[in-house]
């Protein structure tokens, strides 16, 4: 029995690994029980290798992936439950704050809201409260959520605290050019290009390929040792299945990753709240009224490049272009001379030849703002709306160097 006990513990790792199973009611993949542990995925392949061999842990092949469940019924097992209980059974303190700000993009939508609020409730678990705050509002699709699981968003803050989160967001404009206090402590965590913000944060969290934001957070809050619980899953399910446009766009690794989520909410509820608000109300249908008359079009190759301009719902005009005709759509919202904001989207068939989030990046000093996005999905905030002309010539021109043909007006 010694020698048996000697195989099972005899090294740090081997504990970290058994209290993170002996913790956590689900099966998990090797690497996330390296990523809970922190035990390189080397180390935590040859462990559970070993455990395997002394019937300690269970091993099922699922696609191109083992999950890994301890067999709390055995003997060793049961002997050893005082080593395994205690630092994991909660979640770790991250951080000595007591109180947070969680900061979204403006008319947040399901991805920056459902991460934001899996964040809070994630932090919640270790003793953190934690506000939210997006300028003008969230999305109608976040409203949908809302309903569900409500939770205060705040669109203003007066005092902000010492520790401040911002999520799904790569400019400050997109926040409102906030003045965050010089002692700030500032954790980004985002899937777009890097932006401004990425130099201010202490601390940034940053995939460009990931298609949510929410498998950032879902990510980050595993490794604190936060209980996955169903509000939370809700949540990181919805921004996923919200971003890539119900699951038209994922991947591989996000089905993996929403079939964790699986185990705790189900694909119907979260189809049903999101497409509850697919109906076009009738304040977006008159701005699609308005933008149509204003569209210039211009046809490069076979493809369509769409310009127009509207006062409010610039993505989902850009969006209704897209399903209508247009190949790629850029539509500009001028809400003064100091503000201007430019939405940019374009069809799937274009991914790999196109990245707009680079595009933009051209006339980031023409506007006096910044970019970012996606290589299909981009925008851009700025503060000079004087030069939009040069926007679009710079714009076309981008589009007419990348497929090496002239652009001709329509």
């Amino acid at each position: 029995m010694v020698d048996m006990i000697e195989e099972i513990i005899g090294s740090r790792s081997k504990v970290s690994i058994l209290k993170v199973l002996y913790n956590t009611d689900r099966t998990l993949t090797i690497r996330e029980i390296s990523i809970k542990a922190g035990v390189p995925y080397s180390v935590t392949y040859k462990d559970i290798t070993i455990f395997s061999k002394l019937h300690v842990v269970l091993l099922k092949k699922q696609l191109n992936r083992t999950l890994v469940k301890l067999i709390c019924s055995n003997n060793y097992i049961r002997k050893l439950r005082p080593v395994f209980e205690g630092e994991l059974s909660h979640p770790k303190k991250m951080f000595t704050n007591k109180r947070a700000l969680i900061m979204i993009h403006s008319n947040a939508d399901p991805d920056a809201l459902g991460s934001a609020i899996a964040l809070a409730r994630g932090l919640y678990q270790s003793g953190m409260h934690c506000e939210i705050m997006s300028p003008q509002g969230v999305s109608r699709q976040s409203k949908a959520i809302l309903d569900k699981y409500p939770y205060p968003i705040l669109t203003e803050v007066k005092n902000y605290p010492k520790l401040i989160f911002i999520i799904d967001t790569s400019s400050p404009e997109q926040l409102g050019n906030p003045d965050f206090p010089a002692d700030a402590k500032i954790i980004l965590i985002d899937h777009h290009s890097p932006g401004k913000l990425a130099q201010r944060a202490t601390f940034s969290i940053i995939d460009p390929d990931s298609r949510s934001c929410s498998r950032l957070v879902h990510d980050f809050l595993m490794n604190a040792g936060v209980n996955l619980t169903k509000e939370i899953a809700f949540f990181l399910a919805a921004g996923l299945v919200a971003d890539t446009a119900f699951l038209k766009f994922a991947q591989e690794e996000d089905i993996i990753y929403l079939h964790r989520l699986l185990e705790f909410v189900t694909l119907n509820e979260i189809f049903n709240i999101l497409n509850a608000s697919s109906c076009t109300d009738f304040s977006e249908r008159v701005v699609r009224a308005k933008a149509m008359p204003r569209i210039d079009s211009y046809r490069i190759g076979d493809l369509i490049v769409s310009f127009t301009k509207v006062g409010s719902f610039e993505s989902q005009i850009a969006n209704f272009l897209i399903r209508s005709f247009s190949d790629i759509a850029i539509v500009e919202n001028i809400q003064s001379k100091n503000e201007v904001r430019i939405s940019g989207r374009a069809r799937k068939h274009l991914e790999g030849m196109l990245d707009l989030s680079s595009v933009f990046q051209i006339i980031s000093k023409d506007i006096d703002g910044n970019c970012g996005g996606h290589d299909l999905a981009a925008g851009a905030n700025g503060t000079n709306s004087d030069n939009m002309k040069l926007v679009r010539r710079k714009l076309i021109s981008s589009f007419e160097k990348i497929f090496s043909l002239k652009a001709k007006a329509i």
